[in-house]
């Protein structure tokens, strides 16, 4: 987020009425970082949410992982000798990173959408 003002200024824009409560410097410091990373925190709540979903979905036995734009190297080897049967299974495996598992789910999406069309 990236309030008009920065500091304690952004928290007082944030909520005003946090003033009467008479904190202390930690205190401020701490929601402002909070005001601050909100927009991060959000879009990481919503990536935690959608992990059950993520976890139990499969990935069709036919499907090429070397097509999977932006993938790196370690994940699409590794990703080609185990053929993981889930989403969940991929991101356990070791050389697969959070980023290489949001790759894949947004390539799983377009896949089973052509895959209807």
């Amino acid at each position: 987020k990236r309030p008009k003002r920065g500091g304690y200024a952004a928290v007082r824009e944030a909520a005003p009425a946090l003033e009467e409560l008479g904190l202390g410097l930690r205190d401020w410091e701490t929601l402002e970082a909070d005001v601050q990373y909100a927009g991060y925190a959000k879009r990481q709540s919503a990536w935690v949410e959608r992990g059950a979903a993520r976890e139990g979905t499969d990935i069709p036995a036919e499907f090429d992982f070397q097509k999977v734009s932006g993938l790196r190297n370690e994940a699409r080897l590794t990703l080609e000798e185990t053929r993981p049967l889930t989403l969940g299974s991929a991101g356990r495996l070791a050389g697969v990173t959070p980023a290489d598992v949001a790759l894949l789910e947004i390539a799983l999406a377009r896949h089973m959408r052509d895959a209807r069309a």
